[in-house]
């Protein structure tokens, strides 16, 4: 989902969780599609009252039209949605979005190892336990330590500045290694941890320049029009 975050996205089907209920996996699983983005936009039963088929968007969903008719091809009913031609050609490339992720770090991998150990877990022994209730609280204690070691975070980043697409693998790798170094300094600010991190900001902003040049170069030289390309850069 990470290579599409950029791109208008719709993703149907048949999930099999309850959707109109509170149910904790469609809790769960809508709360995982909410970190990509992803918003919920049908809400009607799907089968036998319960609404088990779903369609996903990572756009704006105040304009859209859902439903779910009646097909005769399954024994569930069918699920459409509407976007009307002019919402599309409307949205602006270069909106500012509201992004809402879980970000997993080293640190937080390291907490949520130590949430885990620190867990009691001598229920799993117990031979007066149901598997199910035993499954249960295993899941339960995971997502808490989960939650935990990886919390929400909120950004506001433009959904497309240009048709040039130039954050890549390497730079994800570095921009990882900044935030890392940046936690450690929080709480370690010796001399050697702040050179490392003033090292990896200086390498993470050339990199970003390079990249961005690269891209910019390659998107004008295979371009139909490369005076009119260049021009969106200047």
């Amino acid at each position: 989902m990470f290579n599409y975050q950029l791109s208008r996205v719709i993703i149907a089907g048949d999930f099999n969780i309850k959707f109109n209920l509170k149910d904790k996996f469609a809790t769960m699983f809508c709360d995982l599609l909410s970190t990509f983005g992803y918003s919920q936009t049908i809400f009607s039963a799907t089968r036998e009252g319960n609404c088990l088929d779903n369609i996903f968007i990572n756009f704006d969903t105040t304009s859209i039209e859902t439903s779910v008719p009646e097909t005769g091809l399954s024994d569930h009913l069918g699920q459409t949605i509407t976007i009307p031609k002019i919402f599309l050609e409307y949205i602006n490339d270069n909106k500012i979005v509201n992004t809402s992720f879980r970000s997993i770090t080293a640190k937080g991998s390291y907490l949520l190892y130590m949430l885990l150990t620190s867990c009691n877990w001598d229920f799993l022994d117990s031979h007066e336990l149901s598997c199910d209730i035993m499954f249960d609280t295993f899941f339960k204690k995971f997502i808490d330590a989960f939650v935990v070691a990886f919390p929400f975070k909120k950004c506001y980043v433009r959904s497309r500045d240009n048709k040039v697409v130039w954050f890549n693998e390497k730079l994800k790798r570095i921009r990882d290694r900044v935030a890392f170094i940046n936690d450690v300094y929080r709480v370690d600010k010796s001399y050697f941890v702040q050179r490392e991190k003033k090292r990896l900001r200086m390498e993470y902003r050339y990199a970003i320049k390079t990249a961005k040049c690269l891209a910019n170069d390659n998107f004008i030289s295979n371009s139909s029009n490369p005076g009119k390309a260049a021009w969106q850069f200047s």
